[in-house]
């Protein structure tokens, strides 16, 4: 694996769904981007924007001609903006001193992290195609006002206003899977 640059899609135990790039930087230590991105206009001056992004260290605990198990510590950050509810404005609004303004308040944002320590299983179908299956312990951090932005499914899985989480075998039903194509 050294020396080697894979990319595909991954889904973390930690909510982040994506492209995914790979680098083994030695034989058994590599390193791993991840993000995805989303844009959604539902009518025409509120739009939602969220961003999703992991960075992960892994080492190859065991390696075999065709699966390797790799052990790793993973970051996740995720951003979601959040349009102000859409008030109308008048003209009169705008020379009124005397009562308060109705126009929309500026847009604000939900900020997430999530630490991950995942167990991976990584099988090569080809000496270039790889699938793998993710399990592991998650740490959810989750933001004032109890909107998740990164989705975690399994045990541990919160949505209360700051509170802390503590996953072990989070993911679905399989994990969390992905697949990478090495050059």
């Amino acid at each position: 694996m050294n020396g080697k640059f894979g990319v595909g899609y991954t889904q973390t135990i930690g909510g982040v769904g994506g492209f995914s790039f790979r680098y083994w930087a030695t034989r058994s230590i590599g390193l791993e981007l991840d993000f995805g991105l989303s844009f959604v206009n539902s009518d025409g001056d509120r739009s939602t924007t969220e961003f999703v992004a992991a960075v992960g260290l892994f080492y190859a605990l065991v390696q075999h001609r065709s699966t390797n198990l790799l052990i790793g510590v993973r970051g996740d950050i995720g951003f979601r903006s959040q349009p102000a509810a859409s008030t109308p404005v008048l003209v009169a609004d705008g020379i009124d001193n005397q009562s308060a303004s109705t126009t929309s308040e500026a847009s604000g944002g939900i900020l997430q992290f999530n630490l991950e320590f995942p167990l991976m299983v990584e099988y090569f179908f080809t000496d270039t195609f790889a699938i793998n299956l993710t399990v592991g312990i998650v740490l959810i951090f989750v933001p004032d006002g109890g909107t998740t932005v990164l989705n975690t499914l399994g045990p541990g899985t919160v949505a209360a206003t700051d509170t802390f989480a503590v996953g072990i075998g989070a993911g679905g039903l399989l994990g969390s899977a992905g697949f990478t194509f090495y050059f």
